[in-house]
C-alpha cells in the first residue's frame, strides 16, 4: 500500500472478495494498519471508517458478461489480412521495410515492439544488486536466490511478521537489562504499533524467554556494546545493520546475535551464518575507525544465541571479506546457476 500527500482528503478502500473465492476474506490487514496510523496522527473525529457488509455471493462469479468472439471482420480488414499473409516475411530489425502496402505498415509498427521484447528477454535474468545492503538481505540472497531476484525486480511490502515483533519486544527488554539507553521506547519500535503486535507472545511466553536467557552464560557477562549500528563499505557496496551485543573475549571480541526462534537446520545454516560474517567484518571496520588503524577480522568471533533452547551456535568457517565481496560481485546470478562454491 502506498499513498500520496493528500491536500484535503485521503480515501482508502479494500475489497472483501479476491478472485473467484467462495467466501469473503475481508479488507486487507494493511488497511487496518493505515487506519490506525491515521487515528494516531489526526485529532479525534477526523478519521472516518465505513465498513460495508460484503455481498452474500462473490460478484466475480455471479455477474456474467457475454460477447461474440472473434468479431466479424469487415471487408477492408479481410483484404488487409490477406495482403499481409501474401507478403514475404521480413525481420523488422534486420531488413528494410517494403516500399508500400499493408506489409510496410506492419513492418514499421512491429519493429520497435519486437526490439523492446528482445531487450526485455535478454535482461530478464539480470539482477542488479542495490548499493546499500543489509545483512538480512545478503542472507535472503543466499537462502533463496530466485525469490530474492524476483523481489528486486518487483518489490512488494512484507506481511507483518509476528515472530519479528516477538523478537523486537525481547530485544528491547535485553537493552534495558544491560543498561543500554536507546532512543525509542518499546511502543515506538518497528512493528510495535501494528494491530496484534503481541500475537504469538503471551506474557507466559515472554517470561519463559526471560528465564531462559537468565539461565545462559551470557546473563553473567557484561557487553562492551549493545545495539551497535553500522554502515561499512565493501567493494562497491555499503553494508548496514545493527549488532545486538559485542563482548570482549580475551585479546579479541565476540559479536552475539540473539535469536528467539528455532535453530536452523544444518542445510540452512551456511546461508544464515552470512549474517554473522557481515557482523564480524563490520565490527572490525568499526574498531579500525575508532583506533585509526587496521583491525583484522581474525580478532573477531561471531555467534548466534538461541534463547529458547539455550544453545549458542558459533560457526567456525565464516566467509572472510574476500568471500563476501565475491558473493556481492556475483550477485544472485551465480547462486541461480547452481554454483554455490
Amino acid at each position: 500500500m502506498a499513498v500520496t500527500r493528500a491536500e484535503h482528503t485521503l480515501l482508502l478502500s479494500a475489497s472483501h472478495w479476491v478472485g473467484a473465492a467462495a467466501t469473503p476474506r475481508g479488507p486487507s490487514e494493511f488497511l487496518d494498519v493505515a487506519l490506525q496510523a491515521c487515528r494516531e496522527e489526526q485529532p479525534v473525529g477526523e478519521v472516518d471508517h465505513v465498513v460495508v457488509t460484503p455481498s452474500p455471493t462473490n460478484p466475480a462469479t455471479t455477474a456474467r458478461i457475454e460477447a461474440t468472439w472473434p468479431r466479424a471482420a469487415s471487408p477492408d480488414r479481410l483484404a488487409t489480412a490477406r495482403a499481409v499473409e501474401d507478403a514475404t516475411p521480413v525481420d523488422p530489425e534486420t531488413e528494410d521495410a517494403p516500399e508500400s502496402g499493408p506489409a510496410r505498415r506492419w513492418h514499421l509498427a512491429a519493429g520497435p515492439l519486437l526490439a523492446d521484447a528482445r531487450r526485455a528477454a535478454a535482461l530478464r535474468d539480470q539482477v542488479i544488486l542495490p548499493r546499500r545492503l543489509t545483512a538480512g538481505e545478503i542472507v535472503a540472497m543466499a537462502a533463496d536466490p530466485t525469490a530474492f531476484a524476483d523481489r528486486l525486480r518487483r518489490p512488494v511490502p512484507y506481511r507483518p511478521d509476528r515472530f519479528a515483533r516477538r523478537g523486537t519486544r525481547f530485544h528491547a527488554w535485553l537493552e534495558h537489562r544491560f543498561g543500554a539507553t536507546h532512543l525509542l521506547d518499546i511502543d515506538d519500535l518497528p512493528g510495535a504499533g501494528d494491530q496484534g503486535a503481541d500475537d504469538g507472545l503471551s506474557e507466559a511466553d515472554f517470561t519463559a524467554l526471560q528465564e531462559a536467557f537468565e539461565a545462559s552464560r551470557w546473563a553473567l557477562m557484561t557487553p562492551h556494546a549493545v545495539e551497535v549500528p553500522f554502515e561499512v563499505g565493501l567493494g562497491e557496496h555499503l553494508l548496514r545493520g545493527r549488532m545486538d551485543a559485542v563482548f570482549a573475549d580475551g585479546d579479541g571480541w565476540i559479536v552475539v546475535d540473539w535469536k528467539t526462534g528455532r535453530v536452523p537446520s544444518e542445510r540452512d545454516m551456511p546461508a544464515v551464518a552470512l549474517q554473522l560474517a557481515v557482523y564480524r567484518y563490520a565490527w572490525a571496520q568499526v574498531l579500525a575507525a575508532r583506533r585509526g588503524g587496521h583491525v583484522s577480522p581474525d580478532e573477531v568471533r561471531a555467534a548466534f544465541h538461541y534463547v529458547r533452547s539455550g544453545r549458542t551456535v558459533e560457526p567456525t568457517d565464516l566467509p572472510d571479506a574476500d568471500e563476501l565481496l565475491r558473493l556481492l560481485s556475483d550477485g544472485p546470478g551465480r547462486l541461480l546457476s547452481g554454483d554455490r562454491g
